[in-house]
């Protein structure tokens, strides 16, 4: 094992063909892990967590008024797929939360109230 020098020793004897570049490797190898541990982090706190974008049309249809259609809600929750959208929806309708007023493109569907 080699004993450990400053990465500013690499171009000592450069010009006699003696220069060691192990220590600038290694600084830069070490530059690389931190740069991307910190890029880990920076990912990991960005990232949503799980079920937050369900959560995102649930708070949506729990503040619409009226009837309202799947486009409605696409535009009110642009970054979630069209399917996640009727997936929640049709949850709602089978726990009674929403009703669907007509069938097919137009399809309108008005939540329900709650009681208690």
């Amino acid at each position: 094992m080699r004993a450990w020098k400053p990465p500013e020793s690499s171009p000592i004897g450069w010009h006699e063909n003696r220069h060691d570049i192990i220590p600038w490797f290694n600084y830069l190898l070490s530059t690389w892990r931190m740069a991307y541990r910190e890029f880990e982090e920076w990912a990991s706190r960005r990232h949503p967590r799980r079920g937050s974008k369900t959560e995102l049309v649930e708070y949506a249809l729990q503040n619409l008024v009226g009837t309202s259609g799947i486009a409605d809600l696409e535009r009110l929750c642009p970054n979630v797929s069209r399917d996640t959208i009727r997936l929640v929806m049709n949850r709602w309708r089978e726990e009674g939360k929403l009703v669907i007023l007509g069938r097919g493109r137009d399809a309108k569907w008005r939540r329900l109230e709650q009681k208690g």
